[in-house]
């Protein structure tokens, strides 16, 4: 990408996406490069812990303009862990915010630590996330649970629902 091809535009967004990571209290934005182009917005650089990288994305979806982020941020260690140590305190933290009483496990390798499992609610997939988001030594975190329950439930007894639809339709 040139900067003859960079529109005005591209530099307000990326000057923004830059404000908002600065100002974001989890972040430390010293290390992170932002490059803008169309709406899409691309982050490089390091960042430590695993969570700041969430963070910075999470920062840089809410700016206003961005249609898109690509996340090329490089999760930097003080201290290398194992997959074991990672795993272990991954399981505390998830059994610690446990909200539902359907297990998740997760799974690491290489410092990737994936979350797997089935639960009733988006809720506790969401806060299954959160639970292990500032888990020491993660490079990457990926959420494959499912979420069991259908997205539109009927409120209420199923004869007063059916009730209901007899009466307006």
């Amino acid at each position: 990408m040139t900067a003859s091809l960079l529109t005005h535009a591209d530099h307000a967004l990326r000057d923004a996406v830059l404000v908002a990571l600065r100002n974001h209290p989890h972040v430390d934005a010293s290390d992170i490069a932002v490059a803008a182009r169309g709406g899409v917005i691309t982050l490089t650089g390091n960042v430590n812990p695993c969570s700041e990288q969430l963070e910075a994305e999470r920062a840089t979806r809410q700016v206003e303009g961005v249609r898109a982020v690509a996340v090329d941020l490089t999760v930097r260690l003080s201290a290398e862990r194992t997959d074991t140590d990672i795993a272990a305190d991954a399981d505390r933290a998830l059994s610690m915010g446990r909200t539902s009483p359907t297990p998740i496990q997760a799974i690491v390798r290489h410092a990737v630590l994936t979350l797997v499992g089935t639960v009733p609610t988006l809720f506790d997939r969401v806060m299954a996330e959160r639970a292990v988001q500032s888990v020491h030594g993660v490079r990457t975190l990926r959420n494959h649970v499912v979420v069991s329950a259908p997205a539109y439930a009927p409120i209420g007894p199923p004869d007063v629902v059916t009730d209901v639809v007899d009466e307006c339709c």
